[in-house]
């Protein structure tokens, strides 16, 4: 959906109805709802010519007549620099609308649940995260790897920066025989503890461990309690 008029947020285009609308109010999201999201019971907007869309989830309502998600589709597409053979090596698919238009990621966990990365496409807006299915403290990417045959493994606090890194150590690393594995904390920094914790088993299996964390607060807060987590590798 694009805005009107950038200086407003009640008026806006809708690309499915091409018709001018104005924002008259705000109500739960049904889909959001259904994933235990949208607490604050405002994510879906309704509008004076009936229809109502979730800038959230993308859930779009003509009137009373829900959108067909089967119209939806999912491809392994080149974002910020990642290919798309990277992206179907890790499993990530990119959600098309059926505008055509990539509304979100989906980064696949060891336990068939989902890390969701919505796709800004406004000014200003700011990608949102959510999770689908069980949530399971760990790392995304280890099932891609088999510790022994990768005797190294890189850490990352990003899905994006462990496929980045990975991505470039393949096409590009001068060292052809180090190709570590490349993981990231299932969410990030804050959850860096637990998802360490989560994965010693696996991560037992390496000779070697680097961590990759931002050279923020969080990032260092992280790296040292990892530390000491895996102390002695």
């Amino acid at each position: 959906m694009s805005r009107a008029d950038r200086g407003s947020r009640s008026t806006t285009i809708s690309p499915r109805t091409d018709s001018k609308s104005k924002a008259i109010g705000k109500e739960r999201c049904p889909e959001c709802a259904s994933h235990g999201r949208d607490t604050s019971h405002d994510n879906l907007v309704i509008y004076d010519d009936g229809h109502k869309h979730c800038f959230a989830c993308e859930l779009h309502i003509r009137g009373n007549e829900t959108l067909d998600y089967t119209t939806y589709t999912f491809e392994y597409l080149t974002h910020r620099g990642i290919n798309s053979s990277t992206f179907k090596f890790y499993g990530a698919k990119t959600k098309i609308d059926p505008t055509g238009r990539p509304i979100e990621i989906g980064f696949p966990e060891r336990n068939g649940s989902f890390h969701v990365r919505t796709i800004p496409h406004e000014k200003g807006e700011r990608s949102k995260t959510y999770h689908k299915g069980d949530y399971k403290p760990g790392c995304f990417g280890m099932d891609k790897f088999v510790p022994g045959v990768h005797k190294h493994i890189v850490i990352t606090e990003g899905y994006e920066d462990a496929m980045s890194i990975f991505q470039a150590l393949k096409e590009n690393s001068s060292f052809p025989d180090w190709n570590p594995a490349c993981v990231s904390l299932a969410t990030g920094a804050a959850g860096a503890s637990k998802a360490i914790a989560g994965q010693l088993e696996l991560l037992n299996g390496y000779d070697e461990i680097v961590l990759v964390f931002d050279n923020d607060v969080a990032g260092k807060k992280a790296r040292d309690e990892v530390c000491k987590i895996l102390a002695g590798k």
